[in-house]
């Protein structure tokens, strides 16, 4: 483990703990305060505690509080995950939190070699009277450049110098800047004009304190990281972040011909996709808007269903016609392609119109079904979660019962993997409903 500490410069103060004519009982208690960041994209959700002080847990991308500690002692800082079977350690460290500072500490790296970026700040309240906001960047990722150039501009004016320049696994000094409506983020590798990251035009608000973490990114695009903001009560964000979409079709449609074709802005995108069968991934723009059209294959006359899909920046999306041929419908699913150590990540999708709502139990191999909350899917929709890696069971019944359509079906699920499970009427249409497995369950998926 390696850690690595920034200090943001600073003013001296002396500060007075009584007088000749006694102590003052009335003083308010010394304190610092503790901020948690969890950074490691294969990792699950850590806990974290100082010395007996339990901090929380937090999932990639979260960030804690900033918590009240007792200062000016050395604490041990612990971090530990649990794997499905008991806590494991991550790492232990020795923090020392100074009177009235912030200290910030982000967990980075990998499972196997954790690092903490420690961030120590003796100001972090923005002045009484003061319209400015206050900024910092950590530089979290693996996968951009281990040294980038930071652009932050106005408007329409182009990244020329920039603002700064930040190494892997450091953090820059706190950046101060007056509120406005239209700023916009970039960065490139150091010493170079590829911009690799566009926040878009964003606003900063009068006394916005930003932590912004340049983390990893598992949605399309050139994987050279993005920016995630993490303030309080959401007062920073980046609605035009430019990142690209991709999409994927399927065919769940049980009583249609053997083979469908799916066009996409008038233009043939897969052909003779068959029942049951899911196409590759095609590259779209930033949160573009698709018009989907579905044929009968080699008769592009007969179109069962045509609607326009609006795309999400930065997403993987599945979509998929199901339901009786005359009554064809189409479901817009986000794919999350992050791997977690000890995890395994299942997609469950209806596409079944003859089951209609459903529950679909998810539960480790002899255990009763009934004796547990099932995952409840209204038609055409998804239903995303992470679990232990293990083997279950799969049963499927109808919303208002526990009476079984299917199952249960045995599900492996090894580690870090991505699983998809769609359940659609059986082939010709009707019940009982089927389903139909695909990413890691049929070969190692990675778009």
């Amino acid at each position: 483990m390696r850690r690595f500490r920034v200090y943001l410069s600073l003013l001296l103060v002396l500060y007075g703990c009584g007088s000749e004519e006694g102590f003052d009982t009335d003083q308010i208690a010394p304190r610092g305060f503790l901020r948690v960041v969890h950074a490691i994209p294969e990792a699950p959700e850590i806990s974290s505690s100082l010395q007996i002080q339990r901090l929380g847990t937090l999932d990639y991308g979260e960030f804690s509080t900033n918590i009240a500690v007792l200062p000016d002692i050395n604490r041990e800082f612990n971090l530990t995950y649990y794997d499905g079977d008991s806590v494991q350690d991550l790492l232990t460290d020795t923090l020392h939190v100074e009177i009235d500072y912030l200290v910030t500490v982000v967990i980075a790296g990998t499972m196997a070699e954790p690092q903490l970026i420690i961030i120590e700040d003796p100001s972090p309240v923005i002045e009484e009277g003061s319209e400015d906001s206050e900024l910092l960047i950590v530089h979290a990722s693996s996968q951009a450049p281990s040294s980038i150039d930071l652009f932050l501009t106005t408007g329409d004016d182009p990244p020329a110098e920039p603002r700064t320049q930040l190494s892997h696994f450091q953090a820059t000094e706190k950046i101060v800047v007056p509120p406005n409506a239209a700023y916009r983020l970039r960065y490139a590798s150091t010493g170079t004009d590829d911009i690799l990251w566009d926040s878009g035009e964003f606003e900063i608000m009068a006394q916005t304190q930003g932590l912004l973490l340049i983390t990893d990114h598992s949605g399309p695009g050139r994987h050279s990281g993005r920016i995630l903001p993490l303030t309080s009560q959401n007062t920073l964000s980046f609605p035009s972040e430019e990142l690209p979409s991709a999409a994927r079709f399927a065919n769940m449609m049980a009583d249609a011909p053997d083979e469908v074709d799916f066009y996409i802005n008038d233009q043939l995108t897969e052909t003779g996709i068959q029942f049951q069968e899911t196409g590759g991934f095609h590259d779209y723009a930033s949160a573009e808007i698709i018009t989907v059209k579905v044929t009968e294959t080699d008769t592009p006359e007969n179109v069962y269903l045509e609607r326009q899909i609006t795309l999400n920046s930065g997403n993987w999306h599945t979509i998929t016609i199901y339901g009786p041929l005359d009554d064809a419908r189409i479901a817009l699913s986000l794919d999350h392609f992050r791997r977690i150590q000890n995890r395994a990540t299942l997609s469950l999708n209806n596409y079944s119109p003859s089951l209609g709502n459903l529950n679909a139990y998810v539960v480790p191999p002899g255990e009763n079904y009934t004796d547990l909350t099932p995952i409840n899917l209204i038609l055409g929709t998804s239903n995303s979660g992470i679990l232990y890696a293990n083997d279950y069971d799969l049963t499927i019944t109808p919303a208002d019962s526990q009476t079984i359509d299917s199952g249960p079906h045995p599900l492996s699920m090894p580690e870090r993997g991505i699983y998809r499970v769609d359940i659609t009427d059986s082939s010709g249409g009707g019940r009982p409903s089927i389903i139909v497995t695909g990413d890691d369950f049929t070969t190692p998926s990675e778009p």
